[in-house]
């Protein structure tokens, strides 16, 4: 179920599942223990953004209590209660959010939830260090910006941005010196600053969080690159995207200008869900390219409102960031700037675009696009909405000093437009089920028994199913022997890998030669060392995985049968190829 994600959504169910085995119970509910770092992540948004809305101010000497205690009373901030109400609405109830919420949250969904949190939380420690820079505090947020990785694959780009953020908080905003000798090192030049060693530990800490991702990459999937994608075993309907994922698609060589357009359509421009059209279809967003592609959008996520606002932000942010360049001297936060330091909205703008950026190069040309896949930007976007926010609501109480009113428009505005977002969202997929462990029992049953040991080869018209183990020969027909555009099959310590192939009747294979055939063995491609004609077809030869680890056990063979340019001819028909024999282990004498 976390196969295609890293380990840190399981590490945080880990303590959960533990205690509920100490009770006796099966398991701890999945959907609770996300709701408890949700509400984890609304404690962190409260208080980072509230502690501004409210402070204590001290009364004046001359009313002292009984006891002689000077007594203090608590002050509102107007301007920003209504900053922190506006950035709770769009960090813990986001439109897109909500409507994935309100989908039928299957196992890929609580990793891209927890992504989101986790980036809010990314945001308000980028916040809270730019307010009061602290080495400790800059050296935990680079820590969790280095574990963002286990989650999910795209938080890396996240936790790059951050640690770059940070480390700029803190060169342009260093602590004030406590002591005689600190204050007379504040007197260092800034590009000593850059190099200071706490900075160095900071990277390094970001750093050793991507090397436990790639460690643990490569125990799970056998190379630190790999997440998973490239050995998932899926269904019939979708074998075009198992030969994506594994072998050249048609998408890789798409022009730059056409996957930009596309990428754009997919985030704001969506048409309509194609839960029931199948994932190879047309006319799902505007912009979209006419070369096939894996498209999964069950669910809307953004509209062009938000690429409005999120540019809108990006632009002010890079103004007020130019403002702060030319000025010589630090402004107070009440003009709207963070501490000594840089803007909040430059701040905000920045992570956002560092983080939309790579994330944006990454979606290009990827084999999937899918609308879950567009929430990876819902942290990016909601800082640049936020950092907007802020400064339209600070930006208004400096113009009037009657701005309540106008304050109050902003957020009834600004809350409105989330929920006339939440309530004309759509999705394909249902309302979230939720099963109970019986129920699960019943639909995946659990298998104890090992699978019986695999034979040399595989015929036609034999059946897979004896040997137990799932999936085993998708993308085949073993009554007719027809072969899609890729299929998948379970060996035992493969020495080599042979077909025996023949033309389907009335097929002119001449379109689709041999040469086109492909084959895998979990991360590693054969290396094809035949083509031999036969009496009644062809054989195919491969030679044997050269990796050790693929030489013994049960292994993952994928077939490619066409070329990636005849990929969309046979998305829903068969190949002109039957397959009638398999093989990869001699017969032992």
């Amino acid at each position: 179920m976390h196969q295609v994600y890293g380990l840190g959504v399981p590490l945080w169910r880990l303590p959960f599942e533990a205690s509920a085995r100490v009770f006796g119970q099966p398991a701890f509910p999945d959907r609770l223990a996300m709701g408890l770092f949700m509400a984890l992540v609304a404690y962190i948004v409260l208080s980072t953004w509230m502690t501004l809305a409210f402070r204590r101010d001290s009364i004046p000497e001359h009313s002292t209590t009984p006891e002689g205690d000077t007594t203090t009373s608590l002050a509102v901030d107007w301007a920003q209660l209504v900053v922190a109400l506006g950035v709770m609405m769009l960090s813990l109830f986001f439109a897109p959010l909500i409507i994935y919420l309100r989908s039928s949250l299957n196992q890929l969904a609580e990793p891209i939830v927890v992504e989101h949190f986790l980036g809010i939380a990314l945001v308000c420690g980028l916040i809270s260090l730019a307010r009061n820079p602290r080495w400790g505090c800059f050296l935990w947020l680079c820590a969790l910006a280095g574990l963002g990785g286990l989650v999910r694959p795209t938080l890396v780009f996240y936790g790059m941005a951050t640690v770059v953020i940070a480390a700029l908080a803190m060169v342009c905003n260093p602590p004030r010196p406590q002591s005689r000798s600190e204050r007379e090192g504040d007197r260092v030049s800034t590009s000593m600053r850059v190099f200071s060693w706490r900075l160095l530990l900071g990277v390094c800490l970001f750093t050793l969080g991507g090397g436990l991702l790639f460690l643990t990459n490569r125990a799970r999937f056998g190379s630190g690159w790999e997440f998973g994608h490239s050995l998932n075993v899926l269904t019939v309907s979708i074998m075009p995207t198992i030969y994506s994922t594994r072998f050249n698609y048609p998408f890789m060589h798409v022009p730059l200008g056409e996957a930009s357009h596309e990428l754009f359509g997919a985030l704001f421009q969506l048409n309509r869900l194609d839960f029931n059209n199948g994932f190879y279809a047309q006319g799902i967003f505007k912009g979209q390219s006419p070369i096939i592609r894996h498209r999964d959008f069950s669910f809307s996520t953004y509209d062009s409102s938000y690429a409005v606002c999120v540019g809108l932000s990006w632009l002010i942010g890079a103004w007020m960031t130019w403002r702060w360049l030319r000025s010589s001297r630090q402004t107070s936060a009440k003009s709207g700037f963070v501490g000594r330091g840089l803007p909040s909205i430059s701040i905000l703008a920045m992570w956002s675009v560092l983080a939309s950026a790579p994330l944006a190069v990454f979606y290009l040309r990827t084999p999937v696009l899918a609308s879950r896949y567009m929430l990876d930007f819902s942290p990016a976007f909601v800082a640049a909405l936020i950092g907007l926010w802020s400064w339209a609501v600070e930006s208004v109480a400096q113009w009037t000093r009657h701005s309540k009113w106008i304050h109050i428009f902003l957020l009834l505005t600004l809350v409105g437009w989330q929920v006339s977002e939440i309530a004309s969202g759509q999705s394909g997929s249902g309302p979230p089920v939720s099963r109970t462990w019986e129920e699960l029992r019943e639909t995946i049953p659990l298998r104890d028994e090992r699978p019986k040991p695999l034979p040399n080869e595989y015929r036609m018209g034999s059946s897979l199913e004896i040997w137990g183990i799932p999936n085993n020969g998708l993308g085949w027909d073993k009554t007719s022997g027809q072969l899609s555009v890729s299929a998948i099959f379970f060996v035992e310590s493969p020495e080599f890998l042979e077909l025996g192939l023949a033309a389907a009747p009335g097929e002119h294979v001449e379109e689709t030669p041999l040469a086109d055939f492909q084959a895998k063995v979990g991360l590693e491609l054969l290396e094809r060392t035949s083509i031999i004609r036969t009496n009644d077809g062809w054989i195919v030869r491969f030679a044997g995985p050269k990796e050790r680890r693929y030489q013994q056990g049960v292994q993952v063979v994928a077939l490619a049968t066409v070329s990636p340019k005849n990929l969309s001819k046979f998305v829903s028909t068969p190949t002109p190829w039957i397959l009638k024999r398999l093989s990869w282990r001699a017969e032992q004498e």
